[in-house]
């Protein structure tokens, strides 16, 4: 059964991170000493698991839109001094304690508010990460970076792509639709939208029926194994919906892709 993640939650966890970010922002122009490069590159190590297997993860699994080229922000930068190797280690700390809470919210999904908390977050993250580089780069230290260099994959070796479905042929006027589609599923005694068969809980064959004409709609193509594990998906969100809510599947447009995302909506009582 899908839940949600708390929207305090990630809105106390982007707002630490966004603090981190702009603190080493200022300093992309600093070095660090010797004694001190391990615990640099100990927060470096830190950044760059909670980016590729704590947020992009659960960005992916929302259907969140990540930025193709990001940047450090544009802050006041400090006079060159050294940074703080204490510091360095401290803020690694909390890099490292909140990489294994993002792996554990994988199973769950993000309010509207939620989406934008965890897309600050994950940017923030990303930002962090360069500016953290780029004091690495002042020392000499070699790394890896977060974001490899043109042409630095190896033959034989893939760039890390977000799977999702293909598109069809589009003109700007689909780009603007898509905002307009969306699809409600509410289960009640009337109209089910889940089944028992064979002792296995699965959509109904009209559920099924409306989510391929909501994809259609989206121009959005699946293959067979991913369209299971989207009905998958939806079975648990809803089997998750909190109550008086129903669960509504929206449109995410990434750069060359969709997907669906859920967004659960409050109840309309009649007065």
């Amino acid at each position: 059964m899908s839940q949600m993640i708390q929207d305090e939650e990630l809105s106390k966890a982007a707002a630490h991170m966004d603090r981190l970010q702009d603190f080493l922002a200022a300093r992309t122009e600093w070095a660090v000493k010797a004694t001190d490069a391990d615990n640099l590159v100990g927060l470096h190590e830190a950044l760059v698991k909670a980016v590729k297997i704590g947020a992009t993860p659960l960005m992916h699994s929302n259907a969140i839109a990540i930025l193709r080229n990001p940047q450090i922000p544009e802050v006041r930068r400090l006079p060159e001094s050294l940074v703080d190797g204490d510091r360095m280690r401290g803020f690694a700390h909390y890099v490292e304690r909140l990489t294994p809470w993002l792996q554990a919210q994988s199973t769950k999904v993000v309010s509207e508010a939620g989406r934008g908390f965890l897309a600050r977050l994950h940017k923030a993250a990303v930002a962090t990460t360069l500016a953290v580089e780029s004091i690495l780069d002042n020392t000499g230290i070699t790394y890896t970076g977060l974001i490899p260099a043109p042409g630095t994959v190896k033959a034989g070796e893939e760039e890390e792509v977000p799977t999702g479905a293909e598109l069809e042929e589009e003109d700007e006027q689909d780009l603007i639709d898509v905002a307009n589609i969306s699809l409600t599923f509410e289960d009640t005694d009337e109209t089910p939208v889940l089944q028992t068969f064979k002792g296995s809980v699965e959509l109904t064959h009209e559920a099924k029926q409306a989510l391929e004409g909501f994809l259609a709609a989206a121009k959005i193509k699946m293959p067979e194994a991913q369209m299971i594990r989207l009905e998958r998906k939806i079975q648990g969100w809803i089997e998750g919906t909190p109550p008086d809510h129903v669960l509504t599947l929206k449109v995410s447009t990434m750069d060359m892709e969709r997907r669906p995302y859920p967004v659960f909506v409050r109840k309309k009582h009649d007065l």
